[in-house]
């Protein structure tokens, strides 16, 4: 693993290929394309994290709330990234004898990682927030809880008519519709520099690996109009937005707790905004300290203002 890691960090030297941020399901039938051409356009990789049915401290995050996280990869940077990753992969898999990195089971020391000490978990995300910040690679974030769409849902008047496989009062369906919206912003943004259309892969969950789901009206942003859901054994780029899902999750379950353990710390740091890019997020200073609830309850508040709510979560 340590020759592994080595080899990775050498190879991740200025490879950024973005400028700074700018200011029942139904089925269409098998992939829109094999797996192995799924990449040679440039990839969106889609994955989801949550906590349900786990009571969070905090009155701000509801225990059903759904996160979902869009790693955007260039086409120019496919192969190199392919190579990082690989290597990163076979590390693990010789040390641990895994061939998935599901960062969740890293952190919480679960199957293969429950004898290794927590700070030999952290190298691992420190490893993968190493090669996010090398490649700069932009990340899309979308949360949802079914109270909060309840909450939301007056002033959502129109639903897409064209998207069979889209249930209206299921939150994670529409917080995956949301989250496209999102990618879909800022791919118009970075029109410049991002070459479309890309590959639309999402981890299986949904749908079984091999399927497929229409997104109709935008094929000139998601390549072949649709969506593919895959495996991430099969489809390692999927393994980015794993990381890229539970580290936002996460961070928000620490800081609205009341960051209590210096473990804690070092995660945030690992994690920081200053080598992921989370191009839909508002940065927020938070003590290092049990305070960092009532800042993070702040935060919260002023969005659901922002957007007409009460301040306050009913449930």
């Amino acid at each position: 693993m340590v020759d592994a890691c080595r080899q990775l960090r050498e190879s991740l030297n200025s490879r950024a290929y973005f400028g700074p941020s700018m200011a029942g399901l139904v089925t269409t039938g098998k992939s829109c394309m094999p797996v192995s051409e799924l990449e040679l356009a440039g990839v969106i990789a889609v994955d989801d994290s949550g906590t349900p049915g786990v009571a969070p401290k905090s009155a701000f995050l509801h225990v059903n709330r759904k996160t979902w996280a869009a790693v955007i990869v260039p086409a120019a940077a496919v192969a190199s990234l392919r190579t990082g990753l690989q290597l990163f992969i076979d590390g693990v898999r010789g040390e641990f004898g895994v061939d998935e990195l599901h960062f969740t089971d890293i952190y919480n020391g679960r199957g293969a990682f429950k004898p290794v000490p927590i700070e030999k978990r952290y190298e691992l995300f420190d490893l993968m927030a190493t090669l996010f910040a090398s490649f700069k690679l932009p990340i899309v974030v979308q949360t949802l809880s079914p109270q909060y769409l309840a909450e939301t849902r007056q002033y959502m008047r129109e639903w897409p008519k064209r998207l069979p496989w889209f249930k209206s009062h299921n939150h994670e369906h529409v917080g995956l519709l949301f989250l496209l919206c999102r990618v879909r912003m800022f791919m118009r943004e970075q029109q410049q520099v991002l070459a479309k259309p890309l590959s639309l892969v999402i981890d299986e969950g949904l749908l079984k690996a091999g399927s497929a789901v229409s997104v109709p009206g935008w094929a000139d942003l998601f390549l072949g109009g649709c969506a593919s859901f895959q495996s991430s054994h099969q489809f390692p780029f999927l393994q980015l937005a794993d990381f890229a899902a539970f580290v936002v999750a996460r961070a928000q379950w620490i800081v609205s707790a009341g960051i209590s353990k210096e473990r804690d710390v070092q995660f945030l740091r690992i994690v920081s905004p200053e080598r992921l890019w989370y191009v839909n997020l508002p940065m927020a200073k938070v003590s290092p300290n049990e305070d960092s609830a009532k800042q993070y309850g702040r935060v919260i508040q002023a969005d659901r203002m922002l957007k007409r709510l009460p301040a306050d979560p009913p449930w």
